[in-house]
């Protein structure tokens, strides 16, 4: 009987594998290519480029082992069931529980594995890839601002530019949020950002 359970447990783990990494994959060229924009061209250096997208791996994997495990299950029980091997099993006097116990076990040391990987490791680097991220607003504080698109988190503003020139960005326009009847408008042809300490300071010209 102990085979049995071995090979069920290969017949698991082989697709899991498989799985998890087309799965890992897939996300991780979709965050790459939105995070790309965002920092090629700006004067980072590589391993800084590195190191957010390998902190912004914890997510990804958190996501992609239950969508593993359960594609690695229809695999491997679809396999078994469409050479009929469980019904050589069943013929053979062996349970419907003995022949899930594998998967049943295999289960819970990925459910396990998993709890532990998101309340220790996940939290960790989704906080180091925070602090990277300000790290980079800081270093480069003109990074988010794209034109012709309005930005919104800039508290009681929003904010819009036409173009930008390295950090010179060019026709601003600032709009207020305090209120609905009265809307406070900035204009200014250029305009570029800088850091002091943790406070970013907008300097505008020609307003």
């Amino acid at each position: 009987m102990r085979l049995l359970p071995r090979y069920i447990a290969r017949e698991l783990v082989l697709p899991f594998i498989f799985a998890l990494g087309i799965i890992v994959f897939i996300l991780f060229i979709n965050f790459f290519l939105r995070a790309v924009d965002r920092f090629l061209g700006k004067g980072l250096d590589l391993f800084t480029i590195l190191e957010y997208l390998f902190l912004n791996l914890a997510w990804i994997v958190a996501l992609a082992v239950p969508m593993a495990v359960l594609i690695a299950t229809l695999m491997s029980f679809g396999r078994l069931s469409e050479d009929n091997e469980i019904n050589a099993l069943r013929s053979s006097g062996i349970s419907f529980l003995t022949i899930l116990r594998p998967a049943l076990v295999f289960g819970a040391a990925v459910c396990l594995l998993l709890i532990i990987f998101n309340t220790r490791i996940l939290p960790e680097m989704n906080f180091n890839a925070r602090l990277l991220a300000g790290d980079i607003r800081k270093m480069r504080p003109g990074l988010d601002i794209e034109p012709g698109h309005f930005i919104d988190n800039i508290p009681d503003y929003s904010m819009i530019i036409r173009g930008k020139n390295g950090n010179l960005m060019e026709d601003v326009r600032i709009f207020s949020k305090e209120s609905k009847d009265v809307q406070t408008s900035i204009y200014s042809e250029t305009g570029e950002l800088s850091t002091l300490d943790d406070a970013i300071i907008m300097t505008l010209y020609d307003g």
